[in-house]
């Protein structure tokens, strides 16, 4: 299987490379798409899908060993990629973002008007609430327990 061709067909038919296209998620289409290019390529839908998968993971491994440069680094030598199909794939580059990381930690959010700045905070451990006992006697939060306050020895 040629593997330029089976390249070039892909990227004429966006739906099977792009999230954003509307028809990315419509299965018939797809299907349609990938007998087509079979049939190009004189193969099984299935063996295309195999191989262009191959050649997608590759293109994403060989993206992950240059990492973006962020606003600040100080300039370099931008890497040349030896992998034989890597600018013949560039098309997909913008298909591989990292995705925004959720957690199961649970965070307050706030927003500053005066710097128009949101904030997260980031709690471990729930807030410690008080007993309505202790707040209600009026005692300060350091002697809210039993225990004795610790002694001063002198030296002798």
């Amino acid at each position: 299987m040629d593997n330029d061709k089976l390249i070039s067909l892909v990227y004429e038919n966006r739906c099977l490379w792009d999230m954003r296209d509307k028809n990315y998620h419509n299965r018939d289409i797809s299907l349609q798409k990938w007998e087509k290019i079979a049939t190009e390529l004189n193969t099984s839908s299935e063996s295309a899908k195999t191989k262009w998968r191959g050649l997608r993971d590759t293109f994403r491994k060989e993206l992950a060993k240059n990492p973006t440069k962020r606003s600040g680094d100080e300039g370099g030598i931008i890497k040349e990629y030896k992998w034989a199909y890597f600018k013949t794939m560039e098309f997909l580059k913008d298909q591989f973002q990292k995705r925004k990381l959720q957690g199961n930690v649970p965070s307050e959010a706030t927003f500053d008007e005066d710097t128009q700045n949101s904030t997260t905070i980031f709690s471990p451990d729930p807030p410690e609430i008080e007993p309505e006992s202790q707040t209600q006697t009026g005692e300060s939060p350091q002697n809210t327990t039993n225990e004795t306050p610790p002694q001063n020895f002198a030296a002798p």
